[in-house]
């Protein structure tokens, strides 16, 4: 039997009650971190090309707006937002996190989880509230660990980021509600950059009309001329087992 929960922290943010929301227990054991994917993917870093001037546009608005990179696989998603996460930490006073996701984060817990642990690993301290629900083991609406995770980053005092690639890996219904949550809910210090192969699911015309995200797309990642010398110059030194 689903314990009780106490008092929705969603009468706390405004947010609606989740008294009538459906209990659900979480299936993925909230102790079962992957590390791997709070960091960006290291493989061929040496071969990507600098790509200052739309790395220094994302930077510059991420700590205002929400940030959204749709493009078709191989249009260098993953190398922008990484150059510009590693841009932020370097320049300080902004926390940046990374999450990676994959198929086994299309579980609300699972993603929650590891959320909550990509804010942690830059130096946060939120989530805990949130951390304590998912491991309590009790049966809980999706609602009020949404809500919960709202109040905590409504609560951050400092800039933080969280970047989110290949987002198009989740369908789960509750997963991507508290994305959408987390998008519109114009929290004051905390901001997302999410890559993807498509938006369908993320509420861009919304952002659009409150001015409050940047979309960057495929032709925006087109090398310029310059960059297209770069990188075939980079290649050249390499060998084949190199690259």
């Amino acid at each position: 039997m689903a314990a009780e929960p106490g008092p929705s922290p969603s009468r706390r943010s405004g947010l609606p009650s989740a008294a009538h929301t459906t209990a659900m227990r979480l299936e993925t054991p909230a102790s079962s971190v992957n590390s791997t994917k709070l960091a960006p993917p290291g493989k061929h870093a040496e071969l990507l090309v600098d790509r200052t001037g739309l790395g220094a546009l994302i930077a510059q608005c991420a700590p205002q707006r929400q940030v959204v990179v749709v493009a078709p696989a191989g249009y260098g998603k993953t190398s922008v937002l990484a150059q510009v996460r590693d841009r932020l930490r370097a320049d300080g006073g902004i926390t940046a996190g990374w999450l990676s996701l994959d198929e086994e984060d299309d579980d609300l817990g699972r993603f929650l989880l590891h959320v909550v642990e990509a804010i942690r690993a830059a130096g946060s301290h939120a989530g805990q509230a949130t951390l304590a629900l998912l491991r309590s083991g009790v049966s809980l609406p999706p609602a009020v660990l949404k809500a919960t995770l709202l109040n905590e980053l409504a609560a951050l005092e400092k800039p933080t980021l969280l970047f989110i690639d290949d987002f198009h890996r989740i369908s789960d219904r509750s997963v991507i509600a508290t994305v959408q949550a987390i998008l519109l809910a114009s929290l004051e210090h905390f901001h997302l950059l999410i890559a993807t192969r498509n938006a369908h699911a993320l509420p861009l015309s919304q952002l659009r009309v409150r001015g409050a995200v940047l979309e960057i797309g495929g032709q925006d990642l087109c090398f310029s001329a310059t960059e297209v010398d770069e990188f075939f110059a980079t290649i050249e030194t390499k060998t084949p087992e190199e690259i």
